[in-house]
């Protein structure tokens, strides 16, 4: 793959830098006996808004509320309040890193 193919699929310009692509993805399944509360740490930490390629979602099956907060250590997390019954938990989402350094 050409270089100005992966600048067109990571969306500008290098400038000489070297990009990785990395994917993050995850599908975990639990089987409730009962309405359980949850605090989930899944998420990426708020300084990697900036280098993810779209915002980050995490899907809950069945529907549920999801509400986000940051915890005294910077780290976003989601509560969740999930029914008895099978639930899964899934995201993907893919970061692109900048290496410092250059294309010779």
């Amino acid at each position: 793959m050409g270089s100005k193919r992966k600048r067109k699929i990571l969306g500008g310009k290098t400038d000489g830098a070297v990009l990785m692509l990395i994917s993050v993805e995850y599908d975990i399944a639990f089987h409730l006996p009962a309405p359980t509360a949850m605090v989930l740490m899944l998420s990426l930490h708020p300084s990697r808004a900036s280098t993810l390629r779209q915002p980050e979602r995490l899907e809950v099956q069945p529907d549920v509320a999801v509400s986000e907060f940051i915890d005294a250590f910077g780290n976003r997390c989601s509560r969740v309040f999930a029914p008895a019954r099978r639930v899964v938990l899934r995201n993907k989402e893919d970061i692109i890193c900048r290496h410092g350094l250059r294309r010779v």
